[in-house]
């Protein structure tokens, strides 16, 4: 009877030590669990910091996380942080980044201390990328960030790039910011028509009132060109026509009539295009017997359209003492995708005002 108890004992034994064994085993895989969370996130931090100093707390979430975390001599301060659950790395840039402290990870270890270019190991904290821009200019991307990160930023102009020095937060954000603006301009197709009218133009006078006009058959587009201009920037375009004056026989007046349009569209998110407009229209008069005059005229305006509509940008009064008329200048703008070759040829979309379809 002994014996059997005594087997028994022992077979009772052993299995408790195996039960013992495995609850062990789990506790184990349950706390590396809870340490190390799921998939790659790493190890998981909780705890709650209360005015603490930061070289103990990094030293409890070295114990709790089991990496090892160094601090240079000059990190100190206090942290106040409630922390649950929090991949570790993320919990380094809350509890650092605060106290203007940067961390950077070597091999299977962690190193905490100042990103100050005086740092003797400054080269360490720090990411160097060059970011080529497509679209913008490097020396005005530069000029738009913050002066936060001047120190951090230098232009290549020949490259048209940017060189981001700093910690890796500083560049993501650099690069963030320049991806926000680096985008394809606006294109803008411009169409141009000078036309003639046969009485002056009135102040109350609109584009729409000469495209009336033209349609009615009561005035004559003279010539009309197009252009395509970058949003924010100034696309220019010459016109030259000659054209009798009077009835047009032979050894009468003719005129040579030369328009020089320079115009700098401005896009708004709201469909409306603000037009910058400098115009020189020069007219020189030449008689039968060789005697000329020159006339010249000048326009420089500002005027917001909606996309695709026109305005009346200015008007000249041409002619001779006798006959006197107005040439009117209308100006058209109508963005086109950046994305399509065929938007942005001249010959791909014929204008749509009806004055310039002759």
């Amino acid at each position: 009877m002994d014996r059997q108890v005594g087997c028994g004992v022992r077979r009772g034994g052993a299995w408790r030590a195996a039960v013992l064994g495995a609850l062990g085993m789990a506790l184990v895989l349950l706390l590396t669990s809870s340490a190390w969370g799921a998939g790659r996130e790493g190890p998981l931090v909780s705890n709650v910091f209360d005015d603490e100093n930061v070289l103990n707390v990094l030293r409890y979430i070295s114990a709790q996380t089991g990496c090892s975390i160094l601090a240079e001599p000059s990190v100190q301060g206090w942290v106040t942080l409630t922390l649950k659950a929090v991949p570790l790395e993320r919990a380094l840039d809350m509890i650092v980044t605060p106290l203007g402290y940067a961390w950077v990870k070597v091999d299977d270890y962690y190193i905490v201390g100042s990103a100050d270019v005086r740092n003797p190991s400054y080269s360490l904290f720090v990411d160097v990328e060059v970011v080529k821009l497509a679209y913008v200019k490097a020396e005005v991307a530069a000029k738009l960030l913050s002066e936060h990160f001047a120190s951090s930023v230098k232009v290549n102009p020949a490259a048209n790039s940017l060189v981001i020095t700093g910690t890796r937060r500083t560049v993501e954000r650099v690069k963030s910011f320049l991806k926000r603006i680096d985008v394809p301009p606006a294109q803008v197709v411009v169409e141009v028509a000078l036309v003639e009218m046969p009485t002056p133009v009135g102040a109350n006078t609109t584009a729409r009132d000469v495209e009336a006009m033209v349609n009615v058959g009561r005035s004559q587009v003279l010539t009309t060109a197009r252009l395509l201009a970058t949003d924010g920037e100034a696309g220019e375009v010459s016109l030259t026509l000659e054209r009798p004056l009077g009835e047009g026989t032979p050894g009468g007046l003719r005129a040579t009539v030369t328009l020089l349009l320079r115009v700098t569209p401005r896009v708004s998110e709201g469909g409306q295009i603000m037009l910058s407009i400098d115009a020189d229209l020069s007219e020189v008069t030449q008689a039968g017997g060789g005697v000329s005059s020159t006339t010249r005229h000048r326009v420089s305006t500002t005027a917001l359209t909606l996309d695709g509509c026109a305005v009346l940008a200015g008007a000249f009064s041409t002619g001779t003492a006798e006959e006197r008329s107005s040439t009117a200048l209308l100006v058209r703008a109508e963005t086109v995708s950046s994305e399509s070759e065929d938007s942005i040829e001249e010959s791909a979309h014929p204008p749509r005002i009806p004055m310039l379809q002759s």
